[in-house]
């Protein structure tokens, strides 16, 4: 992964965006040896003076140690913030339940697990996504909603959009970000306190 990123940086074949194709070639080389992929750009714009000193030292002096290194510690950290976000978006649907007491089986109850893979929704793809009428979506909706769990974004017309801001704010975190202070924050904005 080293070597091939090391070159690839060095020949910088685009006009824009080697950095970007260069990151996600780790993701794409650990998906071919059969490992779990992990996203390591984060840590690299989190670390970028290092990332920047040891890439120079692998390109300029062929010496590949320091790059190692920094690469290992990438995969170990961003494999922890990858299971400290897992453990947080797991736990938001009890959350969710414990703040809105849905009524077991209601749209609003059976949103909760879907809206981790899917944050923002309409009323239309939430009544297709559960099989129910766009009626029982918009109740289930206006329900999360009055909860604190989804916002609606649109604000007007008829195609509302409806994002559940916890999970949203969680994923789009800066590498490192203390998880409770997102989570406080995206509460503030679903509470309006913002």
């Amino acid at each position: 992964m080293v070597i091939g990123h090391t070159h690839f940086e060095a020949v910088h074949p685009f006009s824009d965006g080697n950095g970007r194709v260069g990151r996600i070639m780790w993701a794409l080389q650990m998906a071919a040896a059969g490992h779990l992929p992990l996203y390591l750009s984060g840590y690299v714009e989190a670390e970028k003076a290092e990332y920047v000193a040891a890439l120079q030292e692998a390109q300029k002096q062929l010496s590949y140690r320091r790059m190692i290194d920094f690469v290992c510690q990438a995969i170990v950290a961003c494999n922890d913030e990858e299971f400290a976000t897992h453990k947080c978006l797991e736990g938001l649907p009890v959350e969710w339940q414990a703040r809105g007491k849905f009524r077991m089986g209601s749209s609003a109850a059976r949103s909760l697990e879907l809206l981790l893979g899917m944050p923002v929704i309409t009323v239309s793809r939430l009544a297709a996504e559960l099989g129910v009428s766009v009626q029982a979506a918009s109740q289930g909706l206006r329900r999360l909603e009055d909860a604190g769990v989804v916002r609606d974004r649109s604000k007007r017309g008829r195609n509302r959009i409806y994002a559940a801001e916890e999970v949203i704010s969680v994923l789009a975190r800066p590498f490192g970000a203390d998880i409770d202070v997102v989570l406080e924050g995206a509460l503030s904005t679903l509470t309006g306190n913002a």
